[in-house]
């Protein structure tokens, strides 16, 4: 049950990293788009000699597939690093969760082990009897009633 909590736990994180990542990079694609037109814009093929249709910047092949292919990169580079991420979050979340099973039995151990000595004292009390006890009280009684009784003289001086 606690393995489903902390899962779950982890999943809402993940969720939460993506939703927060997507709002701040939306506003960002739509500042560096062209504000006149939204589409991919005019793509035609010139021969060396003739005029452009349109102003704008010429690619020759090379750079066009370049720029073509830095997307695939680019998205293959998130995917690794979204895949680290998730999985180094999952080891962690994983590894705190036996560390605290590991409390959990290092307390538990501790807890049966105070209860087995609470147990053991309690036996060895029942066990043995103090039979000196009227004789240590008895003591006890006459040894303070001497020193009081040798204090008061020192006081009074006698």
């Amino acid at each position: 049950m606690l393995l489903v909590f902390v899962m779950y736990r982890v999943l809402i994180k993940i969720i939460s990293f993506f939703v927060v990542i997507s709002l701040l990079l939306y506003p960002c694609r739509i500042a560096a788009q062209d504000d006149t037109s939204i589409d991919i814009g005019n793509f035609t093929i010139v021969q060396i000699g003739e005029e452009a249709p349109f102003s704008g910047y010429l690619f020759d092949p090379l750079a066009s597939s370049k720029i073509l292919s830095q997307y695939k990169y680019d998205m293959a580079e998130l995917q690794l690093q979204f895949e680290y991420e998730r999985q180094r979050i999952e080891l962690k979340a994983s590894i705190d969760l036996q560390l605290k099973d590991v409390e959990l039995l290092s307390l538990r151990a501790q807890v049966e082990n105070g209860e087995t000595h609470i147990e053991y004292l309690e036996k060895q009390l029942r066990k043995t009897p103090d039979k000196y006890a009227p004789w240590i009280f008895i003591g006890g009684v006459v040894i303070g009633m001497l020193i009081t009784l040798g204090s008061v003289r020192l006081a009074v001086g006698d």
